[in-house]
């Protein structure tokens, strides 16, 4: 549709119809508590006594969304190719404008039915706002999206992992100012020539370049246009300045962008709307319009101040509501046409068909070597399609050199975007992977964190379905690595520290068992795996016990255990422990003299409470594996802080000792590093004596 037939046809003036009423519930949220309409004028008592919330960065967004919405009515009408609009709002403050569109479309009845679309349900609203029970103020995923915007950087990747093997996608992610300083939007830019190609769908993103960070001026408001057109085209983007003054324009700019002509695959609009645009200008000799007075409430009292009351009020009357809304709330004609599209924007993505695929979760042929193991069901998994391996340059080195070549698995230098596009993709229902050294993982700990705030929150929508799991593999482990590449424990440590019951972790004993591990996680739903394996040849264990140890997560394994009453238990958690307590167990018994009974944890979370851990063992099972009240040696290949933190009561019936990583003070070699932590024989011996000596069982004099 050309631009005079567009405005000839009146959607434009459904735009700016919709981007007021967004702008008004926006700053109504912020200061009122009661909705005058029916030309009641406002007064003192409307106003909140201490309005809170984040105005700044609504007017630019509501602009943006605005516009989405009349593309997506367009799409309805069937103008132009059939596309799937998804918008993923980066800049987490714009959650008033999110709530607003919710309430204004009747979205938000599904996940809070004591906000209909009406009068009643607006003034509850106001009085609630920044508290919504549940909602909060920000962005969230129970009113839409895939990305909740906590962490600032993460839109722009994201958006780029919902688009792949997704062809008629275009994701519209809504990146600000600030965000354009992370890291990862940063290298997002130029990472989008690693996941384009035939077969996937769009990225354009939005820009909004108010000039502001949160506190001051943004870099970007630095550079003039023809500076930020260059800046974007170094980096491959073709990108279109607006300033948002003519709707017109901008709708020509967008349609433009989202419409696949094959001239320019990557463009972008930047939108150099000032931040706080439509809001008061000035206070007094302060100016507000553009400057950081306007991220949050650029007016502080006007409950109390009769001058700040009367900007407020000239503020609001701006908007013109009685063109927008009736004396119940109701939309008038020209804003009501637009809602069914704009409700749209607050879907959920569509998930394309994944085929079926061979998963027998029985792997009984005994895995020589890591790498084999992995490939060997990465690859079957991937047969069928809707399946990615997203690693940082990492591959060849984890012994996984077969994968790279796989059309299927990305490579990029950036931990940060390997989790942002692996979360985009199975965000919107397919599976996959990221593959990284357990060290590095600790990078995007904070972004995994996110994460499971996020899934908190969708997982509260009814209508909303349970995603594919999202998987890490951690390998290369500290205790092969140099010095600067040592920190087991990082990202395990710190998913763990959030008792989200989403969390599992598995520390299989050999290949065969990550094998069946992996298997398992890849047709798993709604949790935050990470199989954590070494990538060195390690001994392969009996796979009698397999099965008990992926249902059950843990096992006795007898063919290293005394029969019958045991003195003392011992505990390996991953495939080094595994090693070093099988070669310290004939001298354990030739030197103490105690029968010895050995367990394997595979699934971390078994140890703990099971009012807190899904996988926690009961009471009575745990006992049943380590006796009511026997010492026990726990050895991990990670952090003894982190089995303390599961075993928490459970330790408190018997005498434990926990051995695992110790911080070296500097490089050392393999066996050094093992001697410094008390994981050589030497070192379990001395374990095993004191923790005996401390029961009573055996004095130091006894030992042999």
């Amino acid at each position: 549709m050309s631009a005079a037939s567009v405005a000839k046809s009146g959607l434009l003036d459904g735009v700016d119809a919709l981007w007021r009423t967004l702008n008004w519930l926006c700053a109504a949220l912020l200061y009122l508590r009661d909705v005058p309409l029916d030309g009641e004028p406002l007064r003192p008592e409307h106003c909140k006594v201490a309005p809170t919330g984040h105005w700044g960065t609504c007017p630019p967004v509501n602009f943006t969304l605005a516009h989405l919405a009349a593309a997506q009515r367009l799409l309805d009408d069937g103008g132009g190719e059939r596309l799937e609009l998804l918008p993923v709002i980066g800049p987490g403050h714009a959650g008033a404008c999110q709530l607003a569109l919710a309430w204004l479309t009747g979205i938000l009845v599904r996940v809070r039915p004591e906000f209909p679309p009406t009068l009643e349900g607006l003034r509850r609203l106001l009085c609630e706002f920044p508290h919504v029970r549940g909602l909060g103020a920000e962005v969230t995923p129970l009113l839409g999206g895939i990305w909740q915007g906590g962490q600032l950087g993460g839109a722009l990747a994201v958006a780029q992992g919902a688009v792949l093997d997704a062809q008629g996608r275009v994701a519209v992610p809504l990146v600000g100012d600030g965000e354009c300083e992370t890291g990862a939007t940063a290298a997002a830019w130029l990472a989008a020539r690693a996941v384009t190609g035939p077969g996937h769908g769009r990225v354009v993103p939005v820009v909004l370049a108010n000039g502001q960070r949160m506190g001051g001026p943004s870099l970007l408001a630095g550079l003039h246009e023809r500076q930020l057109v260059a800046y974007f085209a170094g980096l491959g983007w073709t990108a279109d300045v607006d300033s948002g003054e003519d709707h017109a324009r901008f709708h020509q700019l967008l349609t433009a962008a989202l419409r696949d002509d094959g001239e320019a695959p990557n463009r972008l609009l930047v939108l150099t709307m000032p931040k706080g645009q439509t809001g008061p200008e000035r206070l007094g000799c302060q100016q507000l319009l553009g400057s950081p007075r306007v991220h949050k409430t650029p007016l502080a009292n006007p409950r109390g101040d009769p001058t700040e009351f009367t900007i407020l009020a000239r503020w609001l009357s701006g908007y013109r509501l009685g063109e927008l809304l009736d004396h119940a709330a109701a939309p008038a004609k020209g804003l009501a046409a637009m809602l069914p599209a704009a409700a749209v924007l607050l879907e959920a993505p569509r998930s394309p068909p994944v085929l079926p695929h061979s998963s027998p979760h029985h792997h009984t042929a005994r895995q020589a070597g890591f790498g084999p193991a992995v490939t060997n069901v990465l690859r079957a998994h991937a047969a069928p399609g809707g399946l990615r391996v997203f690693s940082p340059d990492e591959l060849a080195s984890n012994r996984l050199a077969e994968l790279a070549g796989s059309p299927w698995a990305v490579e990029v230098l950036n931990e940060e975007l390997c989790h942002l596009w692996l979360q985009g993709y199975v965000e919107t229902g397919r599976r996959g992977l990221v593959v990284t050294y357990e060290a590095f993982s600790t990078i995007a700990a904070s972004l995994a964190v996110q994460y499971l705030k996020y899934r908190r929150m969708a997982d509260q929508d009814p209508a909303r379905a349970l995603p594919p799991s999202l998987n890490y593999l951690l390998t290369s482990l500290s205790w092969h690595n140099c010095y600067t590449h040592q920190h087991p424990d990082g990202l395990v440590g710190a998913l763990l520290a959030t008792c989200d019951p989403r969390v599992r972790v598995a520390a299989p004993a050999d290949p065969t068992r990550a094998m069946a591990e992996l298997d398992r996680m890849l047709v798993d739903h709604g949790h935050l795996n990470v199989l954590v394996a070494s990538k060195h040849p390690l001994p392969v264990w009996s796979p009698a016990t397999l099965e008990e140890e992926l249902k059950r997560g843990a096992a006795v394994w007898p063919d290293i255990s005394d029969e019958g009453a045991v003195e003392l238990v011992t505990m390996s958690i991953g495939d080094l422990a595994a090693r070093q307590v099988a070669r310290a167990l004939p001298v354990l018994r030739q030197e103490a003299g105690v029968r010895i009974r050995h367990v394997h944890v595979h699934q971390l979370t078994a140890l703990g409470d099971r009012a807190v851990w899904p996988a926690g063992l009961p009471d009575e099972e745990f006992a049943d594996l380590f006796g009511e009240a026997l010492p026990l040696l726990i050895v991990t290949g990670g952090a003894p802080a982190t089995i303390w933190g599961l075993l928490t009561s459970r330790a408190r019936s018997r005498p434990v000792a926990v051995a695992g990583w110790r911080e070296p003070p500097g490089p050392a070699g393999h066996g050094e590093l093992l001697a410094w932590s008390g994981l050589d024989t030497a070192g379990l011996l001395a374990r095993a004596r004191r923790l005996l000596a401390s029961t009573g069982l055996r004095s130091t004099s006894e030992w042999r």
